[in-house]
C-alpha cells in the first residue's frame, strides 16, 4: 500500500488521525494476544517503548478466587475398608507434560500412550508406594488418558481430585490420595484470576500420625513460567502472593500445609522467596531446577 501525502492541512489532519486509529488497533489486537497466552506457546518480547501498555501490579491485584464444584470435578474415589495411622506420609509431585504441549511428540493420533503408560508404570515400580501424588499438567479433556490414571488409582487404592484449569485449557492439577492414610473432609479449588489461567486444588484432610489425630491441608498448583516478557515475572508474584493467603486462612485453622506442584522456579526465584517467607519450609533447598527448556 503507497500512502501520498499532500502538503496541505486536511491530508496532514487524515493522516494523523489514520495514525492514532492504527496505533489503537495495535495495542487491542496486542493485549487481547497477550490475554490469550499460554505459557508454553507465546514468548512476548518487552515493549518499553510503549507506555500504554507498561504492566502494572494492578493487573493482578486482588485475591484468589474460590471456583464453583462444576469446574472442579471428582473422577475416582478408592472406599478402604478399614483406616491407619501412619509414622510418616511419603509424598510425590510431578509435571506431567500434558500430551498437547508436548513439543517432541511423535506422529500419530495415539502417540502419547507410551509416555503416559510408562509414567503409570514408574509409579507402579517404586519400592515404596506413596501416599499422595500431586500431579500437574494432567490432561482432563482426554478420556482415555483419564482411564489410564483411574485403573492405576483402583489397583492402588487412590482417591483422584482433578482441578481444571481456567480459560478452556485441556489440562489442570491433579491429587492423588491414599484415603486410608487420610481422609478428605473438603475439596476446594482456588484460581489466580489472571492470564496464566493457573489454579490450585486444596485438599482439607484428617488422619492419624504416629497414633495422633492431625488435621492437614494439601495444596497442589502449577505457577506460570518465568518468560522474560513485562508480564509474567510480575503475574508470578501475584500467585505467590494469593496462594500465601489461601495458605495462611487455612494455617490460622491450625492445620499442616503440604504444599506440592510445579512452582516454575527455584529458592532464588523473587516470587518462591515471597512464598516461603514466614509461611512453609522448603523440603530441598538446591538452588538448580529443572525446565522444559
Amino acid at each position: 500500500t503507497i500512502i501520498v501525502l499532500e502538503s496541505n492541512c486536511t491530508c496532514r489532519k487524515i493522516f494523523s488521525f489514520f495514525l492514532l486509529v492504527t496505533k489503537g488497533l495495535f495495542m487491542f489486537v496486542y493485549e487481547q494476544h497477550c490475554r490469550a497466552k499460554d505459557s508454553l506457546s507465546l514468548n512476548i518480547p518487552k515493549i518499553e517503548t510503549l507506555e500504554a501498555f507498561k504492566v502494572s501490579n494492578m493487573n493482578f491485584s486482588g485475591p484468589a478466587k474460590k471456583l464453583t464444584q462444576k469446574q472442579l470435578f471428582q473422577t475416582f474415589r478408592y472406599k478402604h475398608a478399614e483406616k491407619a495411622s501412619a509414622h510418616r506420609l511419603l509424598v510425590i509431585s510431578w509435571n506431567l507434560l500434558a500430551p498437547p504441549y508436548n513439543r517432541k511428540k511423535k506422529q500419530g493420533q495415539d502417540s502419547w500412550k507410551g509416555r503416559v503408560l510408562g509414567q503409570r508404570d514408574y509409579l507402579s515400580s517404586l519400592e515404596k508406594t506413596p501416599d499422595i501424588i500431586f500431579l500437574q499438567e494432567f490432561w482432563h479433556a482426554n478420556q482415555d488418558y483419564c482411564r489410564i490414571w483411574e485403573e492405576f488409582c483402583s489397583e492402588y487404592g487412590y482417591s483422584m481430585f482433578i482441578g481444571k484449569r481456567t480459560g478452556s485449557k485441556v489440562d489442570g492439577c491433579c491429587t492423588l490420595l491414599n484415603e486410608q492414610k487420610l481422609q478428605v473432609e473438603k475439596v476446594e479449588l482456588f484460581s489466580y484470576d489472571d492470564w496464566g489461567d493457573r489454579i490450585c486444588v486444596v485438599l482439607d484432610c484428617i488422619g492419624s500420625l504416629s497414633g495422633k489425630e492431625k488435621k492437614i491441608s494439601l495444596f497442589n498448583t502449577h505457577l506460570t513460567f518465568p518468560h522474560k516478557n513485562n508480564h509474567d515475572p510480575i503475574m508470578r508474584q501475584h500467585q505467590a502472593r494469593k496462594l500465601k493467603e489461601v495458605i495462611e486462612a487455612s494455617r490460622n485453622q491450625d492445620r499442616t500445609i503440604l504444599l506440592g506442584g510445579d512452582l516454575n522456579g527455584s529458592i532464588n526465584d523473587r516470587a518462591i522467596k515471597e512464598l516461603f517467607k514466614d509461611t512453609l519450609v522448603p523440603h530441598s533447598v538446591e538452588e538448580g531446577w529443572i525446565s522444559h527448556r
